[in-house]
């Protein structure tokens, strides 16, 4: 899952936020949060499952960990032979473990800068995309005002232009709304 670029490995996981136009930012962003942690869990167990995967481990530093299971076999063997060459296998081994400690501490600090830093950024994405989505819908209130404001305008000159079918036909909503009430 990692490679020396940035954004040039295979996507890890990625999930559908599923929202209504009615939500809102805060909810939006809540619902962002939650599933950005199942997604860092899931990719964590992920990459767990890769680094447990003996294939995965053939290659790299890693494999100096067979190496050393290799030697401590070998200095088991070693019981029967004279003590100079149990010595020398003991000392092999220890510089191999000590060797594969040091490759996976760098590759734990390299995972974690890279975590840390694909984390800032999907954070930072997160803000824009959030922004974005918040005037958008800024946009879309004002128009809605607006389309509002002329239908005001309009119902107006529609009464002052006809007052008689306008006091009769509030008269008839009325005693329906009445009649629908009592019932």
């Amino acid at each position: 899952f990692v490679d020396v670029g940035v954004d040039t490995g295979a996507i890890i996981n990625k999930d559908i936020i599923k929202f209504d136009l009615d939500s809102t930012i805060s909810l939006l962003k809540k619902k962002c949060q939650i599933d950005s942690i199942k997604l860092i869990i899931d990719s964590i167990k992920k990459m767990e499952e890769t680094f447990t995967d003996t294939n995965f481990m053939a290659d790299g530093p890693v494999s100096d960990a067979f190496k050393s299971q290799s030697a401590a076999s070998d200095l088991r063997s070693a019981v029967a032979e004279p003590a100079s060459k149990t010595r020398q296998i003991a000392q092999e081994a220890g510089a191999k473990a000590q060797h594969f400690k040091q490759a996976a501490t760098e590759k734990a600090q390299q995972f974690r800068e890279f975590a840390g830093s694909k984390a800032s950024d999907l954070k930072e994405t997160a803000g824009v995309k959030a922004q974005q989505f918040k005037q958008a819908a800024g946009e879309q209130v004002e128009q809605g005002r607006v389309k509002a404001r002329e239908a005001h305008a309009d119902a107006e000159d529609y009464v002052r232009k006809h007052p008689t079918k306008s006091i009769l036909t509030a008269l008839g909503v009325g005693v329906v709304i009445g009649l629908v009430i009592r019932r």
